[in-house]
């Protein structure tokens, strides 16, 4: 399956968790060599009444914050994606998806047990709040 199919069911999936307030983490990892660029971590949070997700890009020697849109998100994996990475994981408390690629382009989706229990703080927040 080409990587670009597998992306689209994964982000698919990653909204459908995120309207579930399942959402626990995405994280790009697994870098192509020796990088600079060490792992990239996705969650939500709300800034003025919008959910955006937080990207926090782990280097060597630094670390960088940044808000992006839900649509500046999927870009920016895209982007990340084979240049250097390979791999995306969206962690939520019904499972994990893995999204696998590899050099020839190449994707492929497994699913595991959850790694966490408690989704993100924000959707605890959201969980809290609809009950309210």
């Amino acid at each position: 399956m080409a990587y670009d199919e597998a992306l689209q069911t994964l982000w698919e999936n990653v909204l459908e968790s995120i309207e579930d307030r399942t959402f626990a983490k995405l994280t790009l990892a697994k870098t192509i060599g020796n990088t600079e660029i060490k792992n990239v971590f996705m969650r939500p949070v709300e800034e003025e009444g919008n959910l955006l997700f937080e990207c926090i890009t782990r280097y060597k020697t630094e670390e960088q914050t940044e808000l992006l849109s839900f649509d500046d998100a999927l870009e920016r994996i895209k982007a990340y994606l084979l240049n250097p990475f390979l791999n995306l994981i969206l962690f939520t408390t019904e499972y994990d998806l893995v999204l696998k690629v590899n050099k020839k382009g190449n994707g492929s989706l497994s699913d595991k047990a959850p790694t966490f229990q408690d989704p993100s703080l924000v959707m605890q927040e959201l969980i809290n709040d609809k009950n309210s």
